[in-house]
């Protein structure tokens, strides 16, 4: 991984590098560093990372697959599947609407997604189609029942929000020329809202109906209870990251995925590897390489891999896996051996379990860092030259990284100055705690998180303290 990693990084190449153990960002930051890129590296899946929306522009068929992922969709639940994805595919495309909406709107008021959101049932909710508002709509069947009978009042709404927010452009500006043809497309969504709650009215009455009670629930359940840790995670969840959009740009994206299911994993995959293939329409292309280590465990059955398209498209795929039986498992025997013949290269390493190599026996006689190549036949071994990295100087890069960002500030207000670095693990952090790993003895110990803001709050909290107490 890091030879091919640290070259493509060196050609300037847009890297997505999947960091299933939370621990391969270090390295990726150390080959970006050595070649005056660290500016370039962002990460996704931690407090102080970017986020993302994985549900953000999907069309009915992509949410259609995303709740078949999630829900799970065979022979033993297919009645509980199909109505939970009805159930939510009618609510997803009000939001829908509300989101294209609130896009058209943020081109012409910046800020506007942020600042505003829109009142159903006496509850705010964002312009977004995100599993926030999913989950809040079906908190109970009250929520639902409330959400449908106040779904009328929308159009109106989206009405008066386009009216008040021509007004402020006008106070800053003389007038709609340049403009003009978002806000028809405004009045144009306001329009389709009213057929798309109509439709999604209809859907939702069998949901709200007395008589069905007892089956409602248990759909909203059903939908529910596989999504609602993920509508907690904002890394996921809320943000406007465009992943796609920053490879073309030349970035260097780090996704932590150790706390996400297989099942949100399969959905991401979609998402991303939908958005690249459709670069082959690009006229100028900046080459991507995707790095996948562990591919067993990143990868699943529903997960589409258009290699060859993706070739077209300019984007090179690495996937590595300790045991190729693994894999199989994983994707199934008919997608592994697609995925495998698309493969333009293959290299097979000293390994006593690979059961899919033509000649298992030559690959044991294999020394350290020694492999065998698809290019000649696997008929000659290959030495490799490895690629170390010490720990000290991944550290080092980190701290480096983590004080730009001004984490420290952010989030371990105590720590400042000091040379550690933080471990963001997702189970310690639900716990309001990072891990520190000092830089000089590389001992490691848990902090509870504290900004400069909170310090400062709790400073003068005890200060005032300490003062009534002399008055006494």
């Amino acid at each position: 991984i890091y030879p091919n990693l640290n070259e493509r990084i060196k050609l300037g190449h847009g890297i997505l590098f999947y960091d299933y153990k939370g621990l391969e960002h270090l390295s990726v930051k150390y080959l970006a560093q050595k070649h005056g890129r660290l500016d370039d590296v962002v990460e996704i899946g931690k407090p102080w990372g970017e986020s993302i929306n994985i549900l953000e522009g999907m069309t009915e068929a992509d949410l259609d697959r995303f709740l078949d992922n999630n829900l799970g969709d065979n022979k033993d639940n297919t009645f509980w599947s199909n109505g939970s994805k009805s159930l939510g595919q009618a609510i997803f495309n009000i939001f829908r609407v509300l989101e294209e909406f609130g896009s058209t709107m943020e081109k012409v008021i910046p800020g506007f997604i942020d600042e505003e959101s829109i009142v159903i049932a006496f509850e705010p909710y964002t312009f977004k189609m995100n599993l926030e508002n999913l989950v809040k709509v079906c908190s109970s069947l009250d929520s639902l029942r409330d959400f449908a009978k106040d779904l009328n009042g929308i159009p109106k709404d989206l009405r008066s929000l386009t009216q008040r927010y021509a007004r402020i452009y006008l106070k800053k500006h003389t007038n709609f020329d340049g403009i003009a043809h978002h806000f028809e497309r405004l009045f144009s969504l306001i329009e389709t809202s009213a057929k798309v709650i109509e439709k999604s009215k209809r859907a939702l009455a069998t949901y709200i109906d007395k008589d069905n009670e007892h089956l409602a629930q248990q759909f909203m359940g059903s939908l529910v209870a596989p999504l609602a840790t993920l509508s907690q995670n904002s890394y996921f969840n809320r943000g406007s990251f465009h992943i796609v959009d920053v490879l073309s740009r030349g970035k260097i994206v780090i996704l932590n995925t150790e706390a996400l299911s297989d099942a949100v994993l399969a959905s991401l995959n979609d998402v991303i590897l939908t958005d690249l293939t459709m670069r082959t329409r690009m006229r100028n292309k900046h080459p991507i390489s995707i790095f996948i280590d562990e591919a067993q465990r990143i990868l699943t059955k529903s997960t589409d891999l258009p290699i060859d398209v993706l070739r077209e498209a300019r984007v090179e795929l690495f996937l590595a896996t300790q045991n190729s039986s693994l894999l199989k498992d994983k994707l199934e025997e008919d997608k592994y051996n697609a995925m495998m013949g698309n493969l333009s290269q293959k290299f097979y390493f000293r390994n006593f379990n690979e059961e899919s190599h033509p000649n298992p026996e030559f690959l044991m006689s294999l020394e350290q860092f020694e492999c065998l190549c698809s290019d000649d036949g696997f008929e000659q071994k290959h030495k490799n030259k490895p690629l170390y990295i010490a720990e000290k100087m991944k550290l080092k890069v980190e701290y480096a990284y983590q004080k730009k960002l001004d984490v420290f500030k952010r989030y371990a207000s105590s720590l400042e100055g000091k040379a550690a670095v933080l471990e963001y693990i997702p189970k310690l952090f639900e716990k309001k705690q990072l891990l520190v790993i000092s830089l000089h003895s590389f001992k490691e110990y848990i902090i509870s998180i504290s900004s400069t803001q909170e310090r400062k709050k709790l400073q003068k909290e005890v200060q005032q303290l300490f003062e009534s107490m002399k008055q006494r």
